[in-house]
């Protein structure tokens, strides 16, 4: 499949003068959404009921009972499908079928990664793909996705950080560093979420996020404000320039400073600072991961 762009299409529809209205524009955002799913996961959806049932259970949707009780011996349900079931019948379709705004469809997806990972399903990384090119091919979508792994997170579109390589390529590359990715993604979460009372702790994560970088990397347990000789060392060995060098470690410098200040020993950051701080620590992690040969083939 091969990517669309949501601007070429909102591009196409002001040249031709089409009119765009909302209701109509999630209806087909929804179809499209369902076709992606079923052409990569339905059938795994169908012939594993326990997909169903789980992602059901997630979001406290009503299922048949399966014991003459109808108590929680219910849960004990069989994965057997029923012969001759289409996709269009499992409690996912009609979830997302039945979805009636951004929120609750967007809510499902997640969900449905959620299980599609825990039940190590093959065609996961298709349905991601599938999923992104239906989100390009709706200019009024509100969804967007990042990948990790074989963890998918479902942001809103306001999330513009996951626009740009120095976050998004370090979600992906951060997943054989996963100290680092998880510091990482609270600290996305609370800015995500716009949790202002959170930013303190934003900050700090991404502090632990690059150190526990750099201590993975260098092999040692120093503090990132102790790290200056031995990530020199380690830079110049792997061939980077002595001006690029000299160049990180100066910034470096005024980073892990204004840590301590304004953070760790103090309240003195500002809120307006925060996003700078996010896309200065995606560049720092993104630059190490690079030359340690992250996304390369």
């Amino acid at each position: 499949m091969t990517h669309i762009n949501r601007n070429r299409v909102a591009a196409f529809y002001r040249r031709w003068n089409i009119p765009v209205d909302d209701g109509e524009e999630f209806k087909r955002f929804k179809n499209r959404l369902l076709f992606a799913i079923d052409l990569t996961v339905g059938q795994f959806i169908v012939d594993r009921r326990t997909v169903s049932n789980e992602f059901a259970l997630l979001l406290g949707r009503r299922q048949p009972s399966y014991s003459a009780s109808g108590m929680l011996a219910a849960l004990k349900m069989t994965s057997r499908p029923v012969l001759g079931e289409a996709f269009t019948q499992t409690s996912l379709w009609v979830a997302l079928d039945s979805s009636e705004n951004e929120k609750d469809l967007a809510f499902s997806l997640q969900c449905l990664f959620w299980v599609l990972a825990e039940h190590r399903c093959p065609n996961l990384g298709d349905a991601f793909h599938a999923v992104q090119m239906a989100v390009g091919a709706s200019p009024l979508c509100g969804v967007r996705l990042a990948k990790r792994g074989d963890h998918v997170t479902v942001y809103p579109l306001g999330a513009r950080l996951l626009d740009d390589a120095a976050v998004n390529d370090s979600l992906a590359w951060l997943e054989g560093h996963p100290g680092a990715a998880k510091h990482f993604e609270n600290a996305l979460r609370i800015c995500l979420r716009k949790e202002t009372a959170q930013y303190r702790n934003l900050l700090d994560e991404l502090r632990c996020s690059l150190e526990n970088l750099v201590r993975r990397l260098l092999g040692n347990r120093r503090s990132l404000e102790n790290q200056k000789q031995p990530l020199l060392q380690w830079l110049e060995k792997k061939g980077t320039h002595f001006q690029v060098r000299n160049l990180y470690q100066t910034l470096l410098a005024y980073f892990t400073q204004y840590q301590n200040d304004a953070v760790k020993h103090g309240e003195a950051w500002a809120e307006s600072e925060v996003e700078y701080m996010i896309y200065l620590t995606g560049t720092f992690m993104r630059f190490l991961l690079q030359v340690n040969g992250a996304g390369q083939t």
